[in-house]
């Protein structure tokens, strides 16, 4: 039989797709009879191969999605529903939503690294930008999902890539600023150890500095993810940067991060750096276990008592 594509709402796609003639034997999920077919929203959130595929989504699919079916089944991390949509061509695997961002862009900030897979065989742009010029690798930079990154950069996601600023946004819409953030800051911002391996396997530059002139080294120490800071250590980010007029040591100091600040001075950063004011990372420590900890560093590092 071929294949069926139910319209149902002008204001939405219900799409039912019956059976494929060209499926291979075992390549379709079939519900035994014994057990209640899914229902169809059910089945959308599922990626379930062998029934209703995308019936059902009233009040459950964002209204910018309510035209944009493979936007859904990227956000339900439904990869067989994304793959019967662009087999049958009625979903452009890079429309955009009025935020620009194409399904990719919603697969990566979903951790969806299935669907995101389907999307790139169909030809998605890994280097398409939304409206803050961010790339899908800067939203799968800071997921939980490993695969993403990785899958991104396979596919020729620029390392490097820089998204706007939001503040900048205002001023000049149509380019980006000089100093912007980059998949690395998303990734060091939100501790994922692995995607910041694959991004400076990849080349990403641990020095750049981002919209605040934070380095990704700034980032992770003031957001205490000591393996994040460790990786980066040994992939050349600079120790004393400023941001601020903070080093990532004086950062993580102020933070009260003392796995950090453990991790940055088993890398070799400098405890005797001084913020403005002449203020010493163990003066700016609350916890007197960080300070004693700092206090020592400093004397081995002959920094006086």
């Amino acid at each position: 039989m071929g294949r069926a594509i139910l319209v149902r709402d002008a204001s939405m796609f219900m799409l039912l797709y019956l059976c494929f003639s060209s499926l291979t034997p075992g390549s379709a999920v079939t519900t035994p009879k014994t057990t209640p077919a899914p229902a169809p929203a059910e089945a959308v959130g599922r990626g379930d191969g062998g029934g209703a595929v995308a019936e059902g989504l009233a009040g459950e699919v964002p209204e910018q999605w309510s035209l944009l079916p493979l936007h859904a089944a990227a956000d339900r991390g439904a990869a067989q529903v994304a793959a019967a949509l662009l087999a049958a061509g009625t979903a452009p695997v890079d429309a955009r939503d009025s935020d620009q961002r194409t399904a990719l862009h919603v697969a990566a900030e979903r951790g969806a690294a299935a669907v995101a897979a389907v999307l790139l065989a169909a030809g998605a742009d890994p280097e398409a930008r939304d409206a803050s010029w961010r790339t899908p690798l800067h939203l799968a930079s800071a997921q939980r999902e490993p695969r993403l990154a990785a899958l991104l950069l396979a596919w020729g996601a620029d390392a490097d890539a820089q998204a706007q600023a939001p503040e900048r946004r205002k001023e000049s819409p149509a380019a980006p600023p000089a100093r912007v953030d980059r998949p690395l800051h998303f990734a060091a911002a939100a501790g994922r150890e692995r995607a910041v391996a694959a991004l400076l396997a990849a080349g990403a530059d641990p020095r750049a500095p981002d919209a605040a002139g934070d380095t990704p080294l700034h980032l992770a120490a003031r957001r205490g993810h000591e393996r994040v800071v460790a990786t980066l250590a040994a992939g050349a980010a600079p120790l004393e940067a400023r941001a601020r007029g903070e080093t990532p040591l004086l950062a993580a100091a102020r933070a009260d991060r003392v796995g950090a600040a453990a991790a940055l001075l088993l890398a070799g950063a400098d405890p005797s750096a001084l913020a403005p004011g002449g203020v010493s990372a163990e003066q700016l420590a609350p916890s007197p276990a960080l300070r004693r900890m700092l206090r020592a560093a400093r004397r081995r590092w002959g920094g006086g008592p």
